[in-house]
């Protein structure tokens, strides 16, 4: 997996690939057990049925998650960042909230 993902960095502008690496390896701290492939061509993290996908954007990364009540605390908290149905939406210029993304993510990998 280690091999795909440096693949798809590849590919990522250099600010790109600082800015997702940051995310990605604050997943896979907080949720080790976590199984990570590629889906739609994004790094996707998956417990059972739930999930969560990081992608990079023309514009922005992008945060997936498998269920748009999960990232509530995130549109509260920072009403500047774009947020869709279940994603989060996170310009260059923008600070990335990572301990509050963290929080959705394991909330996401752990939904019922």
């Amino acid at each position: 997996m280690i091999d795909i993902f440096a693949d798809y960095l590849k590919e990522l502008p250099a600010s790109r690939q600082k800015r997702i690496i940051a995310i990605v390896h604050e997943f896979i701290k907080s949720q080790p057990d976590a199984e990570m492939s590629l889906k739609y061509k994004m790094p996707t993290f998956e417990i059972g049925p739930n999930w969560a996908s990081v992608g990079n954007q023309k514009h922005y990364i992008s945060i997936y998650f498998c269920n748009e009540k999960i990232i509530e605390n995130i549109k509260e908290k920072y009403p500047k960042i774009s947020t869709g149905k279940g994603c989060v939406r996170i310009k260059d210029n923008q600070e990335i909230p990572i301990e509050d993304l963290v929080e959705s993510f394991n909330k996401a990998l752990h939904f019922k």
